[in-house]
């Protein structure tokens, strides 16, 4: 089995000092081989905010192997948009569709912390694993 990490993960195991959230995404993941998705590259490293950041993001994100984009990506992520849409369910981000049609597509395990993808599960067979990255939960 294979999973993949969204960003709202990635992004607090990255600014977590404690170790608390790289611990639970590592239960989370279990025995799952774990893959890179494009639009999650993107997210990271547009996160960088000077070349030092830049370089060691590109090392870390190197270490794994990337999905390759589905055929029909853009037309399926706009579908799935339009069936939340139909169904009175709101996303915050038509990438959050895109994700989920590369988790899709691919029989991915998605590992996230973003509710857009709970509303998305609710319309297509989304395997997802809900995290909750916060503080207060060890």
């Amino acid at each position: 089995m294979t999973a993949t990490i969204d960003t709202s993960v990635w992004l607090e195991m990255l600014r977590d000092k404690t170790g608390s959230v790289a611990a639970r995404m590592r239960s989370a993941t279990g025995e799952r081989r774990v893959v890179l998705l494009p639009p999650v590259l993107l997210e990271l490293l547009q996160g960088c905010r000077d070349e030092a950041a830049w370089n060691v993001m590109s090392v870390r994100v190197s270490t794994f192997t990337i999905v390759r984009t589905p055929d029909d990506l853009w037309r399926d992520a706009a579908r799935l948009y339009f069936e939340l849409r139909v169904a009175g369910k709101t996303v915050r981000s038509a990438l959050d569709c895109c994700i989920a049609i590369y988790a899709l597509t691919n029989d991915l395990t998605l590992i996230h912390n973003d509710r857009d993808f709970d509303a998305i599960a609710s319309v297509r067979p989304l395997k997802h694993i809900r995290l909750d990255v916060s503080k207060a939960n060890p």
